[in-house]
């Protein structure tokens, strides 16, 4: 099965890949394949499009800046295609600024960082990339999930849809909230647990 999950930055994709790959290893887990950084710095080679469609068994996380085809041919060409995003705009730009700063994209080790990052630009773009997802989700009629949702709530309806079940010792790994890179937080968000 070919898999697709189309993300914005600072979701939850690379824990929930990472997490995919341990109870799915039979499935090649590629993180942004058309991404140039991730092409020199993580993978070494350059992924043609043309190419991992033709894999049977592939799962492919791709940010929604590097889509190499439009998302028509992207539905066509997998078999599951699954958006993932966030609520909480703020505290979306407030990562990706501090990933940025540190270059720790890929770093999934807890940490402290400041609020009130002040981004009026990236606002506006996360809030039409927001929309931009809930129309591709309604358009083609595929899942759309949310970081809160699933970090703060409960991972029963993505497992599904992955054909994945619950592992405690990969999910406290890779997929428990208090493994989130934000410290001192989650007494602000709702208690639930997965079922």
């Amino acid at each position: 099965m070919r898999i697709i999950l189309i993300y914005i930055p600072r979701s939850g994709s690379t824990s929930i890949l990472k997490y995919f790959s341990k109870l799915k290893p039979e499935y090649e887990c590629i993180s942004d394949p058309w991404f140039e950084w991730m092409n020199e710095n993580v993978h070494f080679r350059k992924y043609q499009y043309d190419e991992l469609i033709l894999k049977e068994n592939v799962f492919i996380k791709v940010t929604y800046k590097k889509l190499p085809v439009s998302i028509t041919r992207i539905v066509k060409d997998f078999d599951k295609v699954i958006f993932l995003l966030r609520r909480g705009v703020k505290e979306q730009i407030e990562s990706m600024v501090f990933a940025t700063i540190t270059q720790s994209f890929t770093d999934t080790s807890k940490k402290k960082y400041w609020d009130g990052v002040d981004s009026p630009e990236m606002v506006d773009d996360f809030i039409f990339l927001t929309e931009t997802f809930q129309t591709w989700a309604n358009v083609y009629d595929k899942p759309l999930f949310y970081y809160e949702d699933l970090f703060y709530g409960d991972f029963d309806l993505i497992f599904k849809e992955l054909g994945i079940g619950f592992d405690e010792r990969y999910f406290n790994e890779y997929l428990n909230k208090l493994n989130r890179y934000r410290e001192g937080t989650l007494e602000q968000n709702n208690e639930k647990r997965l079922i």
